[in-house]
């Protein structure tokens, strides 16, 4: 056994750690061997592939370093190419061989995230114009990249909480891949849906499937209504292991939280809630791949990060106040040792939440003379900043939006101005819009173009402002 360990266990890892196996029992004693035999960099592939990743500099070796770095590399020759370039990475003693095959998968890699990216877009823009009510997310295209839009439907499944499925259209079939949400068990609501499929096959988490591109929207109809009676997760709940104060997220907790590891599937890293962090700022990472924020609370200020989340996606603004859930860890880079602060949810505080429920109130009370500050009242340029906001947007394809990110785009935006201007474009046929959810602030909008000219100063609403203020 030992021999086998010492020889093998850092390949096991790999696949322990890139298949999601729980880590757990045998599998954590495997993985803990393994982590530390590629920290050693014994076998000349993995070495080659760690100095690609890391410019030569020596990181320490991790489950989220096999998770997000090496596994992803790996994967992508076979989604991409041609899967024996991992092989050949693995079985190499040259070390010149196993250099270009790193920089190889390395390419592969980000050929595949730059057609995720694109997927995502379009899929996301697709979802703008499906209905709000739907229990399952079934989207289908002509292109997508059938190596790809299985991870792409697992972030879609993240963002949205349903279970979902991404088809690629080739003539009169579509082939794809599903992801589930909690609760939702894909192979019994596929068998539910048998008799549309051409064939389907996986398990409760993840599934392939074949299906006639004109069954398409029945296949979705047929899961709203079997998903109709499935309990699913009570939404914007946020869970964690415990609440901390703001002062007591520190590199020494995150130091004795490093003695739990390996976290993973199975065992998965301590999450803690901090209440009412004040959003200070907001900051693009990896051209905007990532995001992240500086967040301050009880006189306590430090970044958190959130990967695979572009800015414009965060749903507060600077100067709100969310709850947010975390994972701390130590963060050694450059002769440094941080805190690691990621956020894995987020919602609007009670605070924030008040804040607009209260925005919303004084535009209701408009109608029993309600006289705003001059300063509440949208400007004629508040107006313009909106409506081009809205308009790259529409012509990007992202019709689903949050006011968080229209607050951040716009600062100096408020709930009030927010609903003054929609109030004041949907009057001339300028823009509709509905919630997607109310709560958090998304919603779903069209913006046809127009069709005369319009004084803003002439709508109702503006008028009625005018008056309960005595102008």
């Amino acid at each position: 056994v030992s021999a086998l360990l010492d020889g093998f266990s850092d390949l096991v890892a790999i696949g322990t750690i890139a298949d999601v196996m729980p880590l757990r029992f045998e599998n954590r004693i495997f993985v803990i061997h393994g982590l530390k035999k590629i920290a050693r960099r014994e076998r000349t592939g993995i070495r080659a592939l760690l100095n690609v990743m890391n410019n030569g500099k020596i990181r320490p070796v991790t489950v989220s370093t096999v998770s997000f770095h090496i596994a992803p590399r790996i994967n992508a020759a076979g989604r991409i190419s041609n899967g024996s370039a991992a092989l050949k990475l693995f079985l190499t003693k040259d070390e010149t061989e196993a250099s270009k095959i790193s920089q190889e998968l390395c390419a592969c890699n980000e050929e595949r995230q730059r057609i995720e990216a694109s997927i995502l877009e379009e899929a996301f823009a697709l979802i703008g114009r499906t209905s709000a009510d739907d229990r399952a997310v079934v989207l289908a295209k002509e292109g997508w990249h059938k190596g790809v839009i299985g991870i792409a439907a697992s972030k879609i499944c993240e963002k949205t909480g349903k279970p979902t499925f991404l088809l690629s259209i080739e003539g009169d079939c579509a082939k794809g891949s599903g992801r589930s949400a909690p609760g939702v068990d894909l192979v019994a609501l596929l068998e539910g849906c048998s008799d549309l499929l051409v064939q389907f096959g996986g398990h409760d988490q993840a599934a392939g499937l074949t299906v006639r591109t004109d069954k398409i929207r029945e296949l979705q109809e047929r899961m709203n209504s079997f998903l109709e009676h499935t309990k699913s997760p009570e939404e914007g709940v946020i869970t964690a292991d415990l609440e901390l104060f703001p002062k007591e997220a520190t590199l020494d907790l995150a130091r004795e939280l490093a003695l739990l590891e390996p976290c993973g599937c199975g065992n998965e890293a301590p999450l803690f809630l901090l209440r009412n962090m004040e959003v200070c700022a907001v900051y693009p990472l990896s051209e905007g791949k990532h995001t992240k924020v500086l967040l301050s609370g009880d006189g306590v200020r430090f970044p958190a990060l959130l990967f695979g989340n572009r800015p414009e996606c965060f749903p507060a603004s600077a100067g709100e106040k969310i709850d947010a859930v975390l994972s701390l860890s130590v963060n050694e880079y450059m002769n440094r040792t941080d805190l690691q602060a990621v956020v894995r949810n987020i919602a609007l505080s009670c605070e924030a939440r008040g804040q607009r429920e209260r925005s919303a109130k004084m535009f209701s009370a408009l109608d029993g003379g309600y006289a705003p500050d001059k300063e509440d009242v949208p400007s004629s340029e508040d107006f313009k900043a909106l409506y081009l906001f809205l308009k790259r947007a529409s012509e990007a394809g992202r019709n689903c939006l949050s006011l968080g990110q229209l607050f951040t785009a716009l600062p100096g935006f408020t709930m009030f101005k927010w609903l003054v201007c929609a109030d004041v474009f949907s009057e001339f046929g300028l823009f509709s819009y509905d919630w997607i959810d109310g709560e958090e602030g998304v919603f779903r909008f069209l913006l046809p173009e127009p069709k005369q000219k319009f004084d803003i100063s002439n709508s109702a609403v503006m008028r009625k402002i005018r008056k309960n203020r005595g102008e």
